[in-house]
């Protein structure tokens, strides 16, 4: 996962603590670990419009998302 992830807690007990990545840094990792494997998710991610975020984070990781179309 990026550095950049956000965590939100779903739920936090005494003993666990429930967090959630946000979307982009969660997709940022599938393209950059596994990309043939999550290329139609990737690809759908862009067809509905990445995010700025997104955006960012592709071009800091290095992941290319021309390889993607």
């Amino acid at each position: 996962m990026p550095k950049e992830t956000r965590y939100t807690v779903l739920f936090s007990g005494e003993f666990v603590t429930l967090k959630v990545a946000d979307m982009e840094a969660i997709l940022i990792s599938k393209a950059l670990k596994a990309p043939r494997k999550n290329r139609a998710l990737i690809v759908e991610y862009l067809a509905r419009g990445a995010t700025p975020r997104f955006m960012r984070l592709a071009r800091k990781y290095g992941v290319d998302l021309e390889s993607f179309l």
